[in-house]
C-alpha cells in the first residue's frame, strides 16, 4: 500500500473499516512495513505515521506500539514474519501512538505561544489583543498542555512495563479476533474460520523441523522475540519516552511565521540597541520558552510515572 493512502481518510484506513485489500497492490521490494494492532483507535496510528513519515527517511521494520500489540495473535505473526531470516532485517523502530498525539497536542501550545506572542507585538486594538493572547494561553496551558502530559506520564508508565511483556511473550497466550467471538461473526453472525490454527500452521513450517513437537516450535519463536527482538525493541524504546528534539523541531517549524516577521521588524531598526531588543524580545524569549516548556514538562512526566 502507498503512503499515500496510508496518510489518507484521517487514520480511517487503520480502524479496519473500508476496503483494505482494494488499496494493496503486488511489489518486488517495500521500503517501510508497519506492524500495528487493531485495536488501538485509527487516528492515533495516523499521529504517529505523521512523525515517522517526517524524520530522516530510512528503511524499518515500524511497530505502530500500543499495549495491545504483543497481546494479539497477527501481531505475532508479523513479527514471526520478520523474525525468519534475519540476514535480510531492518532496523525495528518502535514508534508509541501515544506519542505522535503527545506531539499533536505539543504543536498546539507551540501555535499558542505564537498566538500570545502576536497579540503582544500586532497593531490589534488593546481589547482584542488581550482576548486573543489570555484566550491562547488559557487554551494552550489549561487544555493542551494537561492532557499531553497525562498522555506523556502513561507513555512513560507502559514503556517501563515493555521489558516484562516482551521476557514474558508467549504466542499460545495471544488473543485472536475469532476465538474471541466463538468462531462467529459478531455483526452477520457467519462462521469464522480459526486464525490461529493457520498461524500456528505457519510457524511449524517456518520454525519446525521434522519430528518435533509443536510446542517446540512455539518455544523457539517464543525465545527469539524474548532475546533478539527484545534487545531491539528496549534500544528503540529508550529514544521513544519523551522526544525532545522532535517536539522542539515542531514547535521551531511552528513558530517561523513569528520568528521570521521579528528578523523583517529588527532589518527595520536604524540602532543595534533597538535590533538586539527586537531579537531578544522575539527569537530569543520564544525559544527559550519552548524550551523551558519541553523540559519541564519532560521531568514532570517522569516524575509522575515514578508516582503514580
Amino acid at each position: 500500500i502507498g503512503l499515500d493512502a496510508c496518510l489518507s481518510c484521517l487514520g480511517e484506513h487503520w480502524s479496519g473499516s473500508g476496503d483494505m485489500y482494494g488499496l494493496s497492490f503486488r511489489v518486488r521490494k517495500y521500503h517501510s512495513f508497519l506492524s500495528h494492532d487493531w485495536g488501538t483507535p485509527g487516528w492515533k496510528k495516523l499521529c504517529a505515521l505523521l512523525l515517522l513519515f517526517n524524520l530522516p527517511p530510512a528503511a524499518v521494520f515500524a511497530i505502530l506500539w500500543s499495549p495491545k500489540y504483543f497481546q494479539r495473535i497477527w501481531c505475532g505473526y508479523e513479527l514471526a514474519t520478520f523474525l525468519r531470516h534475519p540476514e535480510k532485517q531492518k532496523p525495528v523502530m518502535l514508534l508509541p501512538v501515544a506519542q505522535g498525539v503527545m506531539l499533536a497536542l505539543n504543536g498546539s501550545v507551540a501555535v499558542g505561544i505564537q498566538m500570545v506572542t502576536f497579540s503582544v507585538t500586532s497593531e490589534l486594538d488593546a481589547s482584542d489583543a488581550q482576548i486573543l493572547g489570555i484566550g491562547s494561553l488559557l487554551v494552550a496551558c489549561l487544555v493542551c498542555l494537561p492532557t499531553s502530559c497525562y498522555i506523556g506520564i502513561g507513555l512513560m508508565k507502559e514503556i517501563a512495563e515493555l521489558d516484562s511483556q516482551l521476557a514474558s511473550f508467549s504466542i499460545k497466550k495471544a488473543q485472536c479476533f475469532c476465538c474471541s467471538h466463538n468462531h462467529l461473526h459478531p455483526e452477520t453472525g457467519k462462521h469464522l474460520p480459526c486464525d490461529r490454527t493457520l498461524i500456528y500452521n505457519m510457524l511449524h513450517r517456518w520454525y519446525g523441523h521434522d519430528g518435533e513437537a509443536e510446542e517446540e516450535n512455539f518455544e523457539k519463536f517464543d525465545m527469539l522475540v524474548r532475546t533478539t527482538l527484545k534487545s531491539q525493541i528496549i534500544r528503540s524504546a529508550d529514544d521513544a519516552k519523551l522526544p525532545f528534539y522532535s517536539n522542539f523541531y515542531l514547535s521551531l517549524g511552528i513558530l517561523c511565521p513569528a520568528l521570521v516577521e521579528a528578523a523583517r521588524e529588527a532589518c527595520t531598526r536604524s540602532s543595534f540597541a533597538e535590533v538586539l531588543n527586537v531579537f531578544l524580545s522575539y527569537w530569543f524569549l520564544v525559544v527559550v520558552l519552548v524550551l523551558v516548556f519541553f523540559w519541564l514538562q519532560a521531568q514532570f512526566c517522569v516524575l509522575g510515572s515514578i508516582l503514580m
